[in-house]
């Protein structure tokens, strides 16, 4: 004799009595208008769901728990706050990268930044002198950046056997203005030598380096300096100068 399913318009009370070789509702999709509590089997998943009143949530977890979903938006992450408590972390924009702040992830854009000069004053000071270029940069994910020099190395005048140096330097406060003394951190250098010649000898460069270890939200200026260690040209120079700087 087989039983047809009941219905039941109110509530079942089996005062505290088992409910023994059950079997959950089988949906492959979930029920339409359901009520808050309601339960199911996603046969499609093959995980057992609850409403939660506003959405499907799927069971699980240590000792059948289940989290409440708070992610809302494609792209969202979950993670665990101070609290400690799962919630949401929104999607991040384009060009942003996932780092760590006060011990939490977050995104952040990484920093760059690019400052150019036509043809600062030269110098003929033999350990040299700040050209003024006064590019900056704060860093925001890692203290870490990558900082490109291009541009002309050139003197002022013909002299056989003259050096010019340029060299990238950078530092926090006050950047320097174009002739002050040397200041701030020097990360990478180049130089020439004026050969037998009637011009003026002008040659490019580029020098890269990488620094590490600068302090998140700080200020960083970026600036050239120019040395002529050896010579009797009126000047050493650089000319058109960019300084690029990109965080890693």
């Amino acid at each position: 004799m087989s039983l047809q399913p009941r219905t039941f318009g109110s509530p079942v009370d089996l005062l505290k009595n088992e409910i023994r070789n059950g079997v959950v509702q089988n949906l492959a999709s979930a029920p339409s208008t359901p009520g808050t509590g309601q339960i199911y089997f996603d046969t499609t998943s093959n995980v057992l769901k609850y409403y939660d009143g506003s959405m499907w949530q799927t069971a699980g977890g240590s000792g059948g728990s289940g989290m409440s979903n708070p992610m809302t938006t494609a792209g969202d992450i979950i993670i665990e706050n101070s609290t400690p408590a799962p919630t949401r972390l929104a999607v991040g924009s384009t060009g942003q990268t996932l780092s760590v702040a006060s011990g939490l992830p977050t995104w952040v854009t990484p920093a760059s930044a690019q400052v150019t000069s036509a043809s600062p004053t030269g110098t003929t000071n033999t350990t040299g002198l700040m050209m003024g270029i006064a590019g900056s940069i704060t860093p925001a994910k890692s203290g870490t950046l990558l900082l490109i020099a291009t541009g002309y190395l050139t003197f002022g005048s013909v002299s056989n056997g003259s050096v010019a140096k340029t060299m990238l330097y950078y530092g926090t406060s006050t950047a320097p203005s174009n002739g002050a003394s040397l200041t701030g951190t020097a990360s990478l250098s180049v130089q020439m030598t004026q050969q037998n010649n009637a011009s003026i000898m002008t040659a490019p460069f580029c020098c890269t380096n990488l620094v590490t270890g600068l302090t998140i939200g700080i200020a960083y200026w970026l600036d050239m300096a120019v040395a002529m260690p050896a010579g009797g040209a009126s000047s050493a120079n650089v000319k058109n100068v960019t300084i690029s700087a990109v965080e890693l």
